[in-house]
């Protein structure tokens, strides 16, 4: 059995976060509609270019078609970046530099959109890695063939929209993933909220298949809640559900995912737990609570229910047994550990 560290279960958790959260993948649209907007843009200049017997620009668009085919082709495949990167992008320096030698200026209009179509294809690394080597391509070209006012001109505009591009971009992808992180996480607890819930138990059961590391469910329940949000109001209950966020983060491990799933009711995931490592925990928890005074002169505490993964049942299932095992140390009086 493969044991997960801190690190690994930081790494899923990283990616979950960036990679799985949305069902859409925007960046795999953005690069099969420039793809499309590509082919229809060019056709007719590519036709024209064979009509008139300009074999070089002609056979420079069909590389460059050849190259948007295979991005189509190979649409849903993970390695479309390569593809982007060593059959688009040189198929695209090609015909720019044939261009440039045969249409001068005209010719470096075509580097405009290349340039920022690569941060809509690939991310911000490879994108300014794909425009360095463009252009250190083109502007010798430029400065070959073009007089010095239009060379150094062409230059100047070519360096500025990749350095704004660039910058664009950057500042896209930091606000991207500021909404990504606020969709997922509870904005009064400072956990994760339900929405990531079912893609990260989901994750932890695919992991348990596969290497048959142990997976604990932690389910939380703070008990006669509802008593405190009528004597005292919902903002001392907000407090109270604050304080509790702070108590799960302070007193589980790196490794360990904690949820606010409901009003009252919170979850935490162990990575690599046993089910005694798991009632370990809880009972931790359960007495921390019980002695934190989260309200003064008003008891709280919280009922728990633990369930570790068989290796039989589903994601489903075993979230069902967390809830039975909640429910189990309800019944039995409150203020205990069940599993």
């Amino acid at each position: 059995m493969l044991a997960l560290t801190d690190k690994d279960c930081l790494g899923m958790r990283s990616q979950l976060l960036n990679d799985e959260l949305f069902n859409t993948d925007h960046r795999l649209k953005a690069t099969l509609r420039i793809a499309l907007a590509s082919t229809i843009l060019l056709t007719p200049f590519a036709l024209d270019n064979l009509v008139r017997n300009n074999y070089m620009l002609g056979l420079g668009l069909l590389a460059v078609f050849f190259s948007i085919g295979l991005l189509i082709w190979q649409f849903h495949d993970e390695n479309r970046a390569v593809l982007v990167l060593y059959a688009l992008a040189p198929a695209l320096v090609i015909f720019l530099t044939v261009t440039i030698k045969q249409q001068g200026m005209i010719a470096v209009l075509w580097s405009f959109p290349v340039l920022i179509s690569y941060y809509c294809m690939l991310d911000d690394r490879k994108a300014l890695l794909a425009n360095l080597l463009t252009l250190a391509v083109i502007l010798p070209q430029a400065w070959q063939f073009l007089d010095f006012d239009m060379a150094s001109q062409a230059t100047a505009s070519l360096v500025a929209v990749s350095l704004f591009s660039a910058i664009s971009a950057r500042a896209t992808r930091g606000y991207q993933q500021c909404l990504k992180t606020h969709a997922v996480t509870d904005p009064l607890t400072g956990l994760f909220n339900r929405s990531l819930l079912n893609v990260t138990l989901k994750q932890a059961w695919c992991q348990h298949q596969r290497t048959q590391t142990p997976m604990t469910i932690l389910l939380l329940d703070l008990d006669h809640f509802k008593q405190i949000n009528d004597a005292h109001g919902h903002s001392t209950g907000d407090h109270v559900l604050a304080k509790i966020g702070q108590l799960l983060q302070t007193n589980t491990r790196l490794s360990d995912t904690c949820f606010r799933i409901g009003g009252e009711e919170f979850l935490c995931l162990m990575y690599g737990a046993e089910l005694e490592n798991g009632k370990r925990l809880a009972e931790t928890l359960r007495q921390k609570i019980n002695s934190a005074e989260l309200l003064e002169g008003w008891p709280v505490s919280a009922s728990i229910g633990v369930a570790c993964l068989d290796d039989q049942e589903s994601c489903d299932d075993w979230l069902k047994r967390s809830d039975e095992q909640l429910y189990r140390a309800k019944h039995c009086g409150r203020n205990l550990v069940s599993g």
